[in-house]
């Protein structure tokens, strides 16, 4: 099994078919394996304050200018009514990230979810859909301008206690400052993990009495799924 990290890449699948006493007959197969863009996360301990002023020389992460959408998608009136910058880090124990949101009017029930899918490469592409290992969380959008501590939801069974999120309102949106834990990570590639994949999805609400339109940054249509995941690289 060999990965190597270029735009275009091709691996060698070798799966055991039987043994046939002290010989082991085994069937391989060339697949093609497609990354079509690198993000990188470095290492580098948080202060989780809310405030994104150690963030400055991160690599941020944008949805583009006309992003993937699912839900209420005719009342998206473009990327200051929904859009978002997205930059991680991590160490020892926690993924960090940081988010910038663009959003008119920032109303209950707004949030930024984030999914990572910790499995090895080829674990990945022979299951798209998301399992029990995965990490998702749901960050609930601030109330107003005070920097203060949000609602953070977990989705699986993590305690919600290993997860931590901070925020304020800005002018034009608001900001997140917010971590969950490696474990997952370390328990799916051990202390010498490589990479990983990362979807993550707006909820913009603009009417109580209507569905919310969510704006997509390399994440599937599909919560479940890892298709469109960006591939995440340690360094």
């Amino acid at each position: 099994e060999e990965v190597d990290f270029a735009r275009f890449r091709m691996t060698t699948l070798t799966a055991k078919v039987r043994s046939l006493g002290d010989k082991t007959l085994k069937a391989e197969r060339t697949a093609p394996v497609i990354v079509d863009h690198e993000y990188r996360i470095d290492a580098s301990a948080v202060i989780l304050d809310g405030k994104l002023d150690e963030w400055g020389d991160a690599d941020w992460w944008s949805t583009n200018e006309t992003p993937p959408l699912t839900g209420k998608v005719k009342n998206w009136n473009g990327p200051a009514d929904g859009s978002f910058q997205l930059a991680t880090r991590y160490d020892e124990e926690n993924i960090y990230f940081a988010a910038k949101i663009r959003d008119d009017k920032v109303l209950p029930g707004d949030s930024l979810s984030v999914a990572i899918d910790p499995r090895p490469l080829l674990a990945r592409l022979a299951r798209n859909r998301l399992g029990g290992e995965a990490i998702s969380v749901k960050v609930g959008a601030p109330k107003d301008a005070i920097v203060a501590g949000l609602d953070i939801q977990p989705i699986g069974r993590v305690a919600k206690e290993a997860f931590k999120a901070m925020g304020s309102q800005t002018n034009g949106g608001y900001e997140l400052e917010f971590f969950v834990p490696i474990q997952n990570v370390l328990r799916a590639q051990g202390e010498d993990w490589s990479n990983m994949q990362v979807g993550a999805r707006l909820r913009d609400v603009d009417k109580s009495s209507e569905p919310p339109v969510e704006i997509l940054w390399r994440a599937s249509p599909r919560p479940l799924e890892n298709r469109s995941f960006g591939h995440v690289i340690r360094h």
